[in-house]
């Protein structure tokens, strides 16, 4: 009797024993097995596969053209207002560069002429005769520069463009007549239109 209560003790230890190892497996320790590579590898093949996108075609700025002088024929209403302004276009005296009431109508002719071609530019020149520079002295320019500045002002009131006029006193340099008579003193005080070209241009009249 006694030896078969040995022989079942033995039996249960073993029984025992067997069901201690298999809880310890891994499949009762409850971890997961460890992440393969094979994600990875995954990733890194979608990352690769993956472009960016092609940035567009910036457009090339065009050249900018290289300016060509126009030297187109002058139309012969612009040419007849090259040279001396008629007058007389001052009052008297002629230095205090008050426009005449009489200048009036030859000033608006021109204006109308200008209005006309808006292509065209002019340099308004003013000049004076010796006797009366010497009343000025050093500033002898100073009158003819008013008398400019006033036809010049004058025009663009009546719609001629600023930028197409320049105004500018000569003082006595550039006589036309002697200074010794009063017929060639008063030839020398004038006002005078010149057309303003492209100096690729030829030369016109009273250029």
């Amino acid at each position: 009797m006694r030896a078969r209560l040995f022989l079942l003790a033995a039996v249960l230890a073993v029984v025992a024993a067997c069901k201690v190892q298999s809880s310890t497996g891994p499949e009762a320790s409850g971890s997961s097995p460890e992440p393969t590579g094979s994600l990875e590898t995954t990733a890194e093949t979608e990352t690769e596969t993956e472009t960016e996108p092609e940035p567009e075609p910036t457009a090339e700025p065009e050249p900018t053209p290289t300016p060509v002088p126009i030297c187109a024929p002058v139309p012969d209403e612009v040419l007849a207002l090259t040279g001396i302004i008629e007058g007389p276009l001052f009052t008297v005296p002629s230095s205090r560069a008050q426009l005449a009431p009489s200048a009036a109508p030859t000033l608006d002719a021109i204006a109308t002429v200008l209005l006309r071609y808006p292509s065209i530019s002019f340099e308004i020149r003013a000049h004076q005769d010796s006797k009366s520079a010497e009343e000025y002295r050093y500033r002898a320019h100073r009158p003819t520069q008013r008398q400019a500045a006033v036809v010049r002002e004058y025009l663009i009131a009546r719609g001629v463009a600023p930028e197409r006029l320049v105004a500018k006193g000569y003082g006595e340099e550039a006589p036309l007549a002697p200074n010794d008579t009063a017929e060639g003193r008063a030839l020398n005080r004038r006002v005078e239109l010149v057309l303003v070209r492209s100096a690729d241009c030829p030369r016109v009249d009273g250029g």
